[in-house]
C-alpha cells in the first residue's frame, strides 16, 4: 500500500510519485519568505503601503509592490531580484502593468530569468517621477 502525504488544499503526493521523502518535498516547497527587491539609484517604493518585495516558493517567484522614480520609460532598468531568485535560462518574462495616478496607462515589465534584472520597456503614455508602477506578478523559473 502506498503512503501518502497530505498537503495544504487537500493535495496528496503518494510514494509512487516523483517525490519520495520529506527532504525532497521540503526542497521543492522551500520558501524564502518576503525579501527586499534591490533598487537601482533613483528608484524607490512608491509609498509605505506598496513596499516592493519578492518571494520564492520552490521554483515560483512572487513579486509585489509599486515603484517610483521613472522620468521616462524606454528600456529603463530599475531593480533586480536577489541572487538566489534567478533561473538557468536567458529567457525573459513579460507582464503588462498599470501605472498608478495615470488612468488607462500601462507599461511592459520585463524580468530576465538568469539576471533578475527588472526593466520597463514601454508605456502607452508618458510618466513622471511621482507616478508609481505596479509590479505585482508571479512566474515560474525554468
Amino acid at each position: 500500500m502506498a503512503k501518502s502525504i497530505k498537503l495544504k488544499n487537500e493535495t496528496y503526493i503518494d510514494s509512487s510519485s516523483v517525490v519520495h521523502d520529506r527532504t525532497t518535498l521540503n526542497n521543492i516547497l522551500k520558501d524564502t519568505g518576503w525579501r527586499d527587491i534591490i533598487f537601482y539609484s533613483g528608484f524607490s517604493d512608491f509609498a509605505d503601503w506598496t513596499t516592493c518585495k519578492a518571494r520564492k516558493i520552490g521554483d515560483v517567484i512572487y513579486i509585489k509592490g509599486a515603484v517610483k522614480g521613472f522620468s521616462s520609460i524606454n528600456y529603463t532598468q530599475f531593480a533586480k531580484l536577489p541572487n538566489d531568485f534567478r533561473g538557468n535560462t536567458d529567457n525573459t518574462v513579460q507582464f503588462i502593468v498599470p501605472v498608478i495616478n495615470k488612468a488607462s496607462t500601462i507599461a511592459v515589465l520585463n524580468i530576465g530569468m538568469n539576471t533578475g534584472i527588472m526593466v520597463l520597456t514601454s508605456a502607452n503614455s508618458s510618466v513622471s517621477s511621482s507616478d508609481g508602477i505596479n509590479i505585482n506578478c508571479s512566474f515560474c523559473l525554468y
